[in-house]
C-alpha cells in the first residue's frame, strides 16, 4: 500500500512594503498596512521564502486579510527580488515578471482572501509578488507589522513526503472492512473506544445534540459491528474529561477520567477541585447501564502536606467476571480512595509534593472501595505511575507500570536492585483481594510496562517500553534511550505463575500505546513510530532526518500467540487513535477528524469543527 503524506506550511513575508506615485522618495517598510489603489497609484510588495525542507511543493497559496472593502480587487504578479523593505519606494521598485497570476473581484472589509500560486513556487528560494490595482476603488491589506498574527500575510505551501509503505502483510489482513464518518456543524470528537461483550463497540468523547465547553465534556455511544448507531446519551457538557472505557459482561459502562470544579452527573456534586488551583485535577469512576444512563459515580481529590491541590491522572480502567471496577493511574500528594490515605512517596519541605507516584484501586460492581495501593516515589520530578491494569478469568488483578526503589508492590520497597535513577518498568499480579501473588521487575531496565492483558488461562501478554540493559526468559535485551520516543517497544509473554516464556523486540523508534489478545490468542498493537519504524514485516513510514518534518504516525500490528508478525499497517503522521478489539476479530479504530485523513486513496474531510470517525479493519 504505497503512500505519501502531505504537510501544509505557512510563512510571512521576510519583506513587505508599498509605494505611492505621489511620495516616489518616500519608504513605507514599517506601515502596519499594505495599501493598493489605480487612483492615485499605490503598489504592495512582498517577498517571501517558502519553507519545504527538501520536500515537493505540490500546491501554493497567498493570503491576506482586508483592512477595508473593494468592489474590484487588485492583480497579483511576480516581482524582482532586488529590493528591501527599509529602502523600497516608488522610484526604486523592482519592475514587474510576467503575466497576472490572480486576479480578486470583491472583497468584503476583515476578510481572507487567497491567490492560487501553485506551479509558481515551486522550490525553497526567495520569491517576490506585487500587487497592482487599475481602479480607484483601492484595498487595504495587513502587512507584516500587523501585532495580530491571524491577520499577516502568508505564504502557505502543501508539500509532499517521498512514496512510502504503509502496510506490511499477506491476505486481507489489517485492510479496511468499513469506514464512517459521523457529525455536524459542532467540534465532535472520540476519545476512547472499548468492545462490547454482546457484539459491536462504545464509544466515548464529545458528541451529540449538545454545546460543551472547549476540549470539556462526555457523551457515550454504542455501535453494531458494522458501526450501525444504536444510541447516544451527553453525560456532561463542562468539567470533565474521559480517560479510559470497558465494558462489563452485562454490558454496563465503566467511565474513568478526570475533572475540575465540583461536576454533577447525577449523585451529586464530587468534591471540589477548584480550576485555578490545578487544572483538571480531581479523579473521578462512574458506572452507566447498558443504554447509557448513569448508576454510580465518585470523585477524588489528591492533596499534600500543606493542603495544596494535586493532580490525579487515570490512565486505565479494566472490569472482572463480577463486574467491579479496576482502574490505574498516577497521582501526587496524599488521596484516600475510601480503604484509607496512600502516599505517592517523598515530599519537600515544608511538605509540598514534589513527585508523581502511582495508584491501584478496586471498587465493587457497586461502587464501593474494596482496596487500594500506592506507588510510592522518591526523586524529585521523578515519574511513577501505573499504566494499565486488567484481570484474568480467576478474577485476578493484573498490573504493569513504572516504579521507583521506594515502591512498595505488595513485599516491601525494591530498594536498589536494578536501580538507574530512572523508572523500571514492572509487572505485578494480585489476588481478588489485592494481596501480591508475584512481580516482574526489569532490573536494568528504564521505562513502563504500558499494556497488559491476559492470554487464555496460562499465559499473560503484555507490551513495553524499555531502555537500558535487561534479561528476560535467559536472553539479553538492550533498549535504545530515544529523545522523542521514550524507549524501545517490546512484546513479551509470562506465565500466569510469574515465569518468563518469550519477548520480542517490536522495533524502534517506537513507543507502545494498547494490547488486545484475540480468542485464537493472537495479539494485536497499536503505538506511535517515528520515520521508517519496523514493527515485525519491514519499513512502514519514511525518514527524512529533519526536525521539521514530522514523521510520527499510529500503527496497528497482529501477531501470532507466539509473537509472529502477521500484518502491520500505519496512517497519517500525527494522528492520535484508540482501538479496539470485536469479538468477531475485527479491529476497531476510533479517530478524532479534525483535519483532513487520508485512507484508501480518500480524503475525509470534517464538516464542521471536528467529526468522529470509525475505521474497521480485517481480523
Amino acid at each position: 500500500m504505497p503512500r505519501t503524506d502531505s504537510y501544509v506550511n505557512a510563512s510571512s513575508p521576510f519583506e513587505d512594503s508599498y509605494v505611492s506615485q505621489r511620495e516616489p522618495t518616500v519608504n513605507f517598510g514599517t506601515s502596519p498596512v499594505l495599501m493598493v489603489d489605480g487612483s492615485p497609484r499605490l503598489e504592495s510588495y512582498l517577498k517571501f521564502s517558502p519553507f519545504s525542507e527538501g520536500l515537493a511543493i505540490r500546491a501554493a497559496r497567498l493570503e491576506f486579510t482586508s483592512v477595508d472593502g473593494t468592489s474590484d480587487g487588485p492583480r497579483l504578479y511576480r516581482a524582482g527580488d532586488d529590493w528591501t523593505e527599509g529602502e523600497l519606494t516608488w522610484n526604486n521598485r523592482p519592475p514587474v515578471l510576467g503575466g497576472v497570476l490572480g486576479d480578486l473581484g470583491a472583497i468584503h472589509p476583515s476578510t481572507r482572501v487567497s491567490y492560487d500560486v501553485t506551479g509558481v513556487v515551486t522550490q525553497e528560494q526567495p520569491y517576490s509578488f506585487v500587487l497592482l490595482s487599475d481602479s480607484s476603488d483601492g484595498v487595504d491589506f495587513y502587512s507584516n507589522e500587523s501585532v495580530q498574527a491571524e491577520r499577516l500575510p502568508m505564504l502557505v505551501v502543501t508539500t509532499e513526503s517521498p512514496p512510502f509503505c504503509s502496510y506490511r502483510g499477506s491476505g486481507t489482513g489489517g485492510l479496511s472492512a468499513w469506514v464512517r464518518q459521523l457529525g455536524g456543524a459542532g467540534a465532535e470528537s472520540v476519545s476512547v473506544v472499548a468492545p462490547h461483550p454482546q457484539g459491536g463497540f462504545v464509544a466515548a468523547g464529545l458528541f451529540g445534540d449538545a454545546v460543551f465547553a472547549e476540549g470539556e465534556g462526555l457523551a457515550l455511544a454504542r455501535y453494531g459491528a458494522d458501526g450501525t448507531f444504536q444510541w447516544s446519551s451527553v453525560v456532561a457538557t463542562n468539567d470533565v474529561l474521559v480517560t479510559d472505557i470497558t465494558v462489563t459482561s452485562l454490558g454496563n459502562l465503566l467511565v474513568v477520567g478526570r475533572y475540575h470544579n465540583a461536576p454533577d452527573l447525577g449523585t451529586g456534586p464530587f468534591p471540589s477541585a477548584p480550576e485555578e488551583e490545578a487544572w483538571m485535577a480531581g479523579f473521578f469512576i462512574a458506572k452507566f447501564s447498558p443504554v447509557g444512563r448513569l448508576v454510580w459515580a465518585h470523585g477524588f481529590v489528591a492533596r499534600d502536606a500543606t493542603g495544596m491541590l494535586q493532580r490525579v491522572a487515570p490512565q486505565a480502567v479494566a472490569t472482572d467476571a463480577h463486574g467491579s471496577l479496576l482502574v490505574t493511574g498516577g497521582f501526587s500528594g496524599q488521596m484516600d480512595l475510601g480503604t484509607g490515605p496512600i502516599d505517592s512517596g517523598s515530599t519537600g519541605e515544608p511538605g509540598f509534593a514534589m513527585n508523581t507516584g502511582g495508584f491501584v484501586a478496586k471498587f465493587s460492581w457497586e461502587g464501593q472501595p474494596l482496596w487500594s495501593r500506592a506507588l510510592r516515589t522518591h526523586l524529585a520530578g521523578q515519574y511513577v505511575q501505573g499504566w494499565t491494569v486488567a484481570a484474568d478469568a480467576e478474577d485476578n488483578v493484573l498490573l504493569g507500570g513504572s516504579a521507583s526503589a521506594l515502591t512498595d508492590l505488595g513485599d516491601g520497597p525494591l530498594g536498589e536492585e536494578g536501580w538507574l535513577g530512572d523508572p523500571v518498568p514492572f509487572l505485578a499480579k494480585y489476588t481478588p483481594s489485592g494481596d501480591l501473588s508475584w512481580k516482574r521487575v526489569f532490573s536494568g531496565g528504564a521505562g513502563e510496562v504500558r499494556v497488559i492483558q491476559p492470554q487464555g488461562a496460562d499465559r499473560i501478554a503484555f507490551g513495553a517500553n524499555i531502555a537500558g540493559f535487561f534479561t528476560f526468559a535467559g536472553h539479553s535485551y538492550e533498549g535504545e534511550f530515544l529523545e522523542t520516543l521514550s524507549a524501545s517497544g517490546f512484546l513479551g509473554v509470562m506465565t500466569a505463575t510469574g515465569s518468563d516464556a518469550w519477548l520480542r523486540a517490536v522495533g524502534e523508534p517506537v513507543s507502545l500505546g494498547e494490547l488486545a489478545v484475540g480468542n485464537d490468542g493472537s495479539l494485536v498493537l497499536s503505538g506511535v513510530g517515528l520515520e521508517a519504524f519496523d514493527v515485525g514485516g519491514g519499513a512502514l513510514g519514511f525518514a527524512w532526518g529533519s526536525p521539521f518534518v514530522p514523521t510520527n504516525r499510529p500503527f496497528v500490528a497482529r501477531y501470532t500467540a507466539q509473537g509472529e508478525h502477521l500484518w502491520s499497517r500505519s496512517f497519517d503522521q500525527g494522528r492520535s487513535l484508540d482501538m479496539a478489539l470485536l469479538s468477531d476479530g475485527g479491529v476497531l479504530l476510533g479517530i478524532s477528524l479534525r483535519w483532513n485523513f487520508q485512507l484508501d486513496g480518500r480524503t475525509f474531510t470534517p464538516v464542521g469543527g471536528g467529526d468522529l470517525l470509525y475505521l474497521m479493519l480485517n481480523p
